[in-house]
């Protein structure tokens, strides 16, 4: 809690830090006068033990922070019990700078670092990974996509504790071993800020190749069983809006009678235990009450199994299975892509096993759902119900 003086003669208090931001610690206050600039630098970490400085600011013409922990300012893997920041008592200005120091009483260091008052550029970007691989994955390359919330910025990446080193978006990386893999990528902005919160992206090359892969970099379906349209349904390759690789497939259809698009693979030896997996964007849906189906499986019947889709309108993402619609955690925004992993086991009423992950996190699962003890016969992208309206891009799909 800060609490100021107003020029007449009144008390305020403002709540600058909470538990929530990180266990917040040992606050100190600078004062720019000459840019009316006010700053909170505190310790964010386990209770008391200090782990890295941040930095909140705010003007003193209309006091007022934001939640969150702040802008990381003085922070090292190696020592991670950075606390007790300390900052000059005097005011600060343009010509003086703002200089601070802090210590890791674990390992006995001080650390300092200088804040520029004359409006250099201080604030580090953030990083995002933007599409790339996740949970596990027969194909031995790897191509991620990176942004920053800075323009301008550019890229140093790692991959399994290599030193960073420049790097361009996208990235690909061939001819990867069988074995877990871990991808860092720190922004680097305009000004030579660096992001000390690289991302980072997990997965795995499995030994054993995978039952089924989309083929898409050939320019066709020609490793898809079916493919069929209606009206003015479309189903195509296309190269401008991809994953990864060179083309991705992208299905659509309108609202108009007859329309419809969708492409299946009939899997080989109709397994009881599989994972599916993609990447995939909506650049279009219909109206309210419809929805837009990213993946569809089917039993050796024909009968549904379950439906991964997005309501229209919506942001959520939802799965239909066993006779019942449930809610996920995950999110697909419009026009942003997702890699979904779908794994299916196949045991019996109240017996079989559901697990659904959003780039590598889990967003949905359970062990006692009734998918029957036929196996999954068939994968399906696109939709085969008629007159609702969708564009989806799907790339990277395969089974395992």
């Amino acid at each position: 809690m800060l609490l100021w003086l107003d020029d007449w003669g009144a008390w305020h208090s403002t709540t600058v830090l909470r538990v929530s931001d990180g266990t917040p610690t040992r606050a100190q206050v600078a004062i720019d006068k000459g840019s009316r600039d006010l700053y909170v630098f505190a310790s964010e970490g386990p209770c008391c033990t200090g782990g890295a400085i941040y930095m909140k600011e705010t003007s003193l013409d209309s006091i007022a922070f934001p939640t969150g922990p702040g802008i990381p300012l003085i922070e090292s893997s190696t020592d991670p019990k950075i606390n007790n920041v300390d900052t000059p008592k005097e005011p600060v200005d343009a010509t003086t700078g703002l200089p601070l120091l802090a210590s890791d009483d674990s390992t006995h260091r001080y650390w300092h670092t200088f804040l520029p008052l004359d409006g250099t550029d201080v604030t580090p970007p953030e990083t995002r990974i933007a599409t790339g691989p996740t949970g596990t994955t027969a194909s031995t390359s790897a191509q991620l996509s990176l942004s920053s919330d800075e323009p301008g910025s550019t890229f140093e990446c790692s991959l399994d504790g290599a030193a960073f080193t420049p790097c361009p978006s996208p990235i690909t990386y061939d001819g990867l071993t069988a074995t877990d893999h871990t991808f860092r990528v720190q922004a680097v902005d305009p000004s030579g800020n660096v992001d000390p919160t690289p991302a980072t992206r997990s997965w795995t090359v499995a030994s054993t190749p995978s039952l089924f892969a989309d083929g898409f970099e050939s320019d066709d379906f020609s490793q898809w069983t079916t493919v069929l349209t209606g009206a003015d349904g479309g189903a195509a390759l296309e190269s401008d809006t991809v994953a990864s690789g060179a083309f991705a497939a992208r299905l659509s259809a309108t609202g108009n009678t007859g329309s419809f698009a969708y492409a299946r693979k009939a899997l080989p030896g109709t397994p009881t235990s599989v994972t599916i997996s993609g990447t995939f964007r909506i650049d279009a849906e219909g109206g309210a009450g419809g929805n837009v189906p990213l993946l569809r499986l089917y039993d050796p019947s024909g009968a549904r199994l379950l439906t991964l889709y997005r309501p229209n309108g919506n942001t959520k993402i939802y799965v239909g299975h066993s006779g019942i619609t449930a809610s996920t955690t995950g999110r697909l925004p419009s026009a942003t892509w997702g890699r979904f992993d779908v794994a299916v086991t196949t045991a019996g009423a109240g017996a079989s096993a559901l697990t659904v992950s959003l780039d590598g996190a889990r967003i949905s699962s359970t062990t006692t759902a009734s998918l029957g003890t036929a196996g999954v016969a068939t994968l399906q992208i696109g939709n085969e119900t008629k007159r609702q309206p969708f564009v989806v891009v799907a790339d990277d799909v395969e089974a395992r």
